[in-house]
């Protein structure tokens, strides 16, 4: 004990004994926002192209715009169709979902529809061609075999919907404004290419973008029962918007 107290009074001692618990703290801060990032939606757009001519924001009143959007996941997710929250027509469903995206940024739908809306910005001069990639990723419980994708760029008038292929044919109702695709493969869900129109003093160039997830209840995947539940399970997406080369 008595050799304790001498080693701890040196001071050598006591300065990398609070370097170490520094270290730590750091270490465990930097856990725990990584760990909160993680279950969320992730939008970036690549560094050599913010000094270029792109930037994301949920203002278009904005005249500074980031690189980055890091918005809120969804937890205790539940199954959904286009039926419930499109409607049964065509033209219902184009109002509906033109109402959902309506407002830019993060739409409460309950636990069963999420909804993010923001704008892709040209902040520099000409007219460009960009690409728009989603990857996924922290996939458990099989989530992807039936979580679908809407992504609605409503300055072109574009809707597109992507799945997992599935492993047994299956046909799905109340798709009426676009037939599914499947994911590209790997961790990559799509890769969309656009036209950022350019951008003046007077009349900014941009796009409205929306994407929609649910898991689909009418995929014979799409189980909520006991350990197997996909409902229960985690999946992370993420989406990169550069310029095309």
């Amino acid at each position: 004990m008595h050799k304790f107290v001498s080693l701890f009074k040196n001071t050598a001692f006591r300065t990398i004994l609070m370097i170490g618990l520094f270290a730590t703290s750091v270490l465990i801060i930097l856990a725990m926002l990584l760990g909160n990032e993680s279950g969320n939606f992730v939008i970036q757009v690549e560094d050599d192209d913010v000094e270029k001519s792109i930037g994301v924001t949920e203002n278009i009143e904005d005249n500074a715009y980031s690189k980055r959007l890091v918005v809120d996941g969804m937890k205790n997710f539940s199954d959904n169709t286009p039926l419930y929250f499109l409607g049964n027509t065509v033209s219902n469903q184009q109002s509906a979902l033109k109402a959902l995206t309506a407002e830019a940024g993060r739409k409460v739908s309950g636990d069963n529809l999420y909804v993010y809306t923001f704008y892709i910005v040209n902040t520099g001069g000409g007219a460009l061609n960009i690409d728009i990639e989603m990857t996924l990723s922290n996939v458990t419980k099989g989530m992807d075999n039936a979580i679908r994708v809407m992504t609605y760029n409503e300055t072109d008038e574009e809707i597109h919907i992507y799945q997992k292929k599935d492993e047994e044919e299956a046909t799905y109702s109340y798709y009426l404004l676009e037939a599914p695709t499947v994911f590209s493969g790997g961790n990559k869900v799509f890769n969309e290419s656009a036209v950022l129109r350019s951008s003046t003093p007077e009349e900014k160039g941009y796009i409205k973008y929306s994407v929609l997830y649910w898991l689909e209840g009418q995929d014979p995947e799409c189980t909520n029962v006991g350990e197997k539940s996909i409902a229960s399970g985690t999946i992370k997406f993420g989406l990169n918007i550069k310029v095309a080369s």
